[in-house]
This record gives C-alpha cells, structure tokens and sequence, in this order.
C-alpha cells in the first residue's frame, strides 16, 4: 500500500470517528414538553397574580367599610397577616418562574431536572395564595351580606329555629326509652343518640343570642353595651351558623333514630330455594330468594307480624357460582334487636338463627327442653309457624344441642355450617339430604344441578347459539366441511 492511500485511510477514519461523536459533542435542547409547560406556567401565573390582586383589593376594601364587621383580632389582625403571607410567597415564585424561564431561553436539556423543580415551586405557591385569598374574600362577602340584609336573615333564623324548636323530642325519646328496655344491649348506642336533646338547647341559646344582637341595632340607644358597639357582628353571625348547621342536623338525627330503633324490632331472613341457568342468545344466571320478615309489637307479649314473599334475581356468573353450593339455606340473616348494617352473611341453615344459646336457655322464640333423645329445641306458641316457614309442614324432626353446638361453633368463627344426617351425609346446602327433600321440585334439584346443560358440559365456556355458531364453524374448517 502507497503512502497516498494511507494518508486518505487515515483521512477516511478520522472523518468516520468525528461523524460517530458528533452527536454526543453538541449539546441536547430541551424537550417540547419541558418547553410548553414553562410556556403554559407563565400564562397560569399571571392569572393567579390577576385573581389574588382582585381579591385582596375587595378584602381591604371590605375592611374598611365596615370595620365593625371585621373588628376582632381574627381579622383586623390575622387578615393583613394572611394576605402578606401569600403575597410574599407569590413573589418568591415570581423568582422561581424568571428563573425557570431564563433556563428555557438556554435550552439546555441538562437544565430539565432544575426547570422540574421550580415549576412545583411555583404551582404550589399559586394555588397557595388563590386558595387562601379566596377563602378570606369569601368570608368577607358573607359578612357584608349579613350586615346589608340583617332583617331577612333574622328572620330566616327565626324560621330555622322553629324547625329545630318544633322537633317532636318527647316521641323519640319515648321510643328509645322502650327500645333501651326491650334491647339492652343497645342502651349505651341508644343513649349517645340521644344527644340531639342538647342540640336542641344549644339551637336555643343561638336563637337568643341572635334576638340580642340584633335588639341592639334595633334599639341602638338602649342596646349600648360597655365597649361602645351596638352590634357584636362576630357573636351574631357564629349563633347564626350554628343554628343553621342545627336546623339541618336536628331533623335529620331525630328521624336517623326512629329509623334505627324501628329496625330493632324487625328480623328478617332471605332463603336461597332455588338456582336457574338459562341458555338463550347467552347464558344468564338467576338465584329465586324467599324473603321472611317479623315485625315485633310487643316483646314482653310475644306479639308479632310476619310477611313472606318470593322474588328471582339476575346475578353475576361469580355469585351463582359462590351461592351454588348453599342451596336452601339463609344466605342473609337480620336478628331482632340488631340494626340492619349488622346483617349476618354466612350461610347457615334456615332457622337455626333464632334458637337461643344452650347457656341462654330462651329467648324471645322459644326454649331449650329435656327428653329422652338430649336436649332439643321448642318454638313457643306464637312462634309455632316458624317451623312450617324455614323447616317444612311436613318436618317433625327436632333441633338436637349436639347438632346446634356444632352449628355453634362454626357460626362463631364465620364458617358456614351445612351438618350432617344419621348416615353421615351432608344435611344442608346443595346436595344435602334435608334439601334434596325440602326443595325437591326446584330447577335445581329437578335438574341434578344443571348438569347436562351445555353450559355445564362445556366447562362454563359455552355462550349461547353464538358461542355454538364459532365452534361448529371451527370444526367444519378443521375437518374440511362447510364449504
């Protein structure tokens, strides 16, 4: 090789290598987005400093035409404090924001991280100053508007007053009292409930405190007080957000509690008796509940009323799925006594809620005897039709304690309890030999669990004569048919 072709060799590879690292020798911009959100924070803040300079005008302004209204240290002090605050703040951002903007103007991709930084800085100042200069402008326009239209705000008080003063107490207070006596395991919930009473006071005092105040502007000869004021505007309008806050919490609580104390005396069961698939353009599933309700009038007389009603419902393929297996038991039970949020949702078979702890002995619904099988649970009279309602005209099997404790037991770590029969099979629940006989004539046992539907065969992917479409498609093309 000749010393000419060397040197273009040479030439050829320095050239080469200044083409490789030039990219990494000029320096990289900043990103279009980097540059838009300094751009879009530029606009952003000059609306903040726009809104907070309109606001703090109407503030001061507001405080110097009516000083009274502004007259205690919360405001003529605590304000101006606020308002130099935010201020101050602003203008540290201000900072941040030129600085953010000298470093978009050098265009260094370097500078993204730092251009992060102070743009945050920036956006939390902002809605800093706005949020609390919004805040205090709002509270200003709310006084000012008390003070120009103080007639008709009295008299919309008085109004709210009425409604709260008007609360018929004595009935609800009646009620729980019965309730505390009849349930008394819910006496401590009961009573703190009953604090709306002191509400009630409280809205009186508020009530007069506002007749004060505003006798004084009224009769501002007379109503001089020491300090020389004729209206205490921060007395009078706290009296008066309390009492409207009272106005909408009193009602409110009292028919809270009549609602409550009604669920008391009602109980109530919802039995799962029968379970649907139903194969049509899709697959769909349904539950049919019976829903048993007992309303007690009376407890110390065992006075009742009960309603019973059968409805379907569509459900989710999960929830059938989940349910499937506890056929004919309670799948939602609500003792008397309890509040319907303490609804119980572990299955368990039908009835078996209402029978009183062996420790107990009794309870409302009947009571634990002695025979010559063990111990066994009797409905008293008033309850007889219970056994018809979840057990079955025909069932003159009684309740043992050694299948009641087991129930127990489980009932008492959340598990479901399905038993056992005399030869040892499942009792309760889908396939068990109480329901197979119970519920005899459902879809579900009639049809041994759906078993033989396409549905069930096809492992649960099957999805109705469009599903059935694909696959037969399919076959034809694998098999050469259907052409």
């Amino acid at each position: 090789m000749d010393r000419k072709t060397l040197i273009m060799l040479a030439v050829a590879v320095v050239v080469l290598m200044v083409i490789i690292m030039l990219p990494a020798m000029i320096p990289r911009a900043l990103s279009s987005e980097t540059i838009a959100l300094v751009d879009t924070e530029v606009q952003n803040f000059e609306r903040a400093r726009s809104t907070f300079s309109g606001a703090k005008s109407r503030i001061e302004n507001a405080m110097l035409s009516a000083p009274a209204l502004f007259a205690s240290a919360q405001f003529r002090e605590g304000w101006p404090q606020r308002l130099a605050a935010a201020q101050k703040r602003l203008d540290d951002a201000q900072e941040d924001l030129d600085q953010a903007k000298f470093l978009r103007e050098e265009n260094k991709g370097e500078s993204e991280g730092k251009i992060d930084g102070l743009l945050t800085r920036v956006r939390e100042a902002r809605a800093f100053a706005v949020n609390d200069v919004t805040e205090m402008s709002q509270v200003a326009e709310f006084r000012l508007d008390f003070k120009r239209g103080r007639g008709e705000k009295v008299r919309e008080l008085e109004r709210a007053h009425q409604a709260v003063a008007g609360t018929n107490l004595s009935a609800i207070q009646s009620r729980v009292e019965q309730a505390i006596v009849d349930w008394p395991g819910k006496r401590q919930d009961l009573n703190s409930r009953l604090a709306v009473t002191q509400m009630v006071e409280r809205a009186n005092d508020s009530w007069q405190t506002v007749q004060e105040e505003n006798a004084k502007q009224e009769s501002p000869t007379a109503g001089l007080d020491e300090s020389g004021l004729y209206l205490d505007y921060d007395r009078m309008i706290d009296a008066a957000a309390s009492l409207i806050a009272y106005q909408r919490t009193v009602p409110a609580t009292v028919q809270q509690i009549g609602n409550l104390v009604d669920q008391l005396y009602r109980s109530w069961d919802r039995i799962l008796i029968d379970l649907n698939i139903r194969e049509g353009l899709d697959v769909t599933f349904h539950q049919k509940l019976k829903i048993i309700e007992w309303v007690i009038k009376d407890v110390a007389a065992k006075e009742h009323e009960h309603t019973e009603r059968e409805e379907w419902r569509q459900v989710s393929e999960s929830e059938y799925k989940a349910m499937e297996k506890n056929l004919g038991m309670t799948v939602e039970h609500k003792s008397a006594g309890k509040y319907d949020h303490e609804v119980v949702r572990v299955a368990q078979p039908a009835g078996y809620a209402y029978i009183a702890p062996r420790s107990q002995g009794r309870n409302q619904y009947g009571e634990w005897r002695s025979g010559s099988g063990g111990s066994f649970w009797v409905f008293y009279g008033q309850y007889a039709l219970m056994r018809t309602l979840f057990w079955g005209p025909r069932y003159d099997r009684p309740i043992y304690a050694n299948d009641y404790d087991r129930y127990s037991r489980h009932h008492r770590y959340g598990r479901t309890y399905y038993g056992t029969d005399a030869t040892g099979r499942r009792r309760y629940g889908a396939g068990g030999s109480f329901t197979s006989s119970r519920y005899a004539s459902s879809n579900y046992n009639r049809s041994g669990g759906f078993k033989s539907s396409r549905y069930v065969q096809s492992g649960g992917t099957y999805r109705g004569s469009r599903y059935e479409t694909r696959t037969s498609r399919s076959s034809a093309s694998r098999f050469g048919r259907g052409k």
